[in-house]
């Protein structure tokens, strides 16, 4: 099955070995195809449900679906043996925004000193709200500086796509594409690759700063709520910032709605409504 996904182009199918090696492969794994019937597969669902969080669990039970679906489409299987087993409604996960005054603390961090690779690609990610993995894997080649955009190609849908650069992003990446010695824009000093997954440098860098709380994908999170809150935009622009598919998932995953944009958008619309009632902004009837 997974070599036929690698054929395909299936985007997610490192997470999907890590899965099938942690569960799908533990439970089912040493089962004839004959024995994978719709009760078995149903025990171990149940198993997994009670060993994971109910988002991570049903990733795996897609997951176990998706393989007998595709078992059945190769021959392997006479039927489906997982069809008729339903997905569990998952509550949205809390979303999390840097807020403004651990942006402020990440600033001071990230532009103290001489500048670094780390603290760039960071910098980067805040304000453009590129997925981490685009951004390892930019070229030099790909910053077109005339036109204010980066070109990513290792994407999440597969597709090339362009990233837009207010000027602030555009001086730093700039200053990358001097200091590079290779074909990356964040290239690695061990040769001509890019930089690994800089987690461990974030964990560093929130902890110089005393920010808790977030991770850098929060980064992305936080610039899709700023183009919202940005004069003039809408949730259709940060979707296309974002480069998604569907302006749902920017208005359910990525848009937060933060305490002081409730607060004026309460007085907003109060105002409205008071003064159509015959009220000054203070509640009083006009004299």
């Amino acid at each position: 099955v997974f070599p036929n996904c690698e054929r395909n182009g299936k985007k997610s199918l490192r997470n999907d070995n890590y899965r099938y090696r942690k569960h799908v492969k533990r439970i089912w794994g040493a089962m004839l195809l004959s024995a994978l019937t719709e009760p078995v597969i149903r025990r171990g669902v149940e198993e997994i449900r009670s060993l994971e969080t109910p988002a991570s669990a049903e990733k795996h039970v897609a997951l176990i679906k998706f393989i007998c679906r595709d078992m059945e489409v190769l021959r392997l299987l006479a039927y489906n043996p997982a069809a008729r087993i339903k997905m569990r409604r998952v509550e949205n996960p809390v979303l999390v925004i840097p807020s403004e005054d651990q942006l402020a603390r990440l600033g001071r961090v990230l532009m103290s000193g001489p500048p670094n690779i780390n603290n760039d690609f960071f910098l980067v990610q805040a304000l453009t709200g590129t997925r981490c993995r685009e951004l390892r894997y930019a070229l030099v080649s790909d910053l077109d500086v005339n036109r204010k955009v980066l070109i990513v190609r290792e994407t999440k849908s597969g597709r090339v796509e362009e990233v837009h650069l207010c000027d602030a992003v555009l001086t730093v990446l700039i200053r990358r594409k001097s200091l590079a010695t290779g074909r990356y824009l964040f290239g690695s000093s061990r040769g001509d690759l890019p930089i690994g997954y800089p987690r461990h440098a974030f964990l560093k860098t929130c902890e110089r700063a005393g920010v808790t709380g977030i991770t850098s994908h929060a980064f992305r999170r936080g610039f899709a709520t700023a183009v919202v809150q940005a004069p003039g935009g809408t949730s259709h622009d940060a979707s296309k910032l974002l480069r998604h598919s569907s302006i749902r998932t920017t208005e359910t995953f990525y848009l937060v709605a933060t305490n002081n944009r409730l607060q004026q958008a309460a007085n907003a619309a109060g105002q409205v409504i008071a003064h159509r009632l015959g009220l000054d902004p203070k509640g009083r009837p006009y004299l």
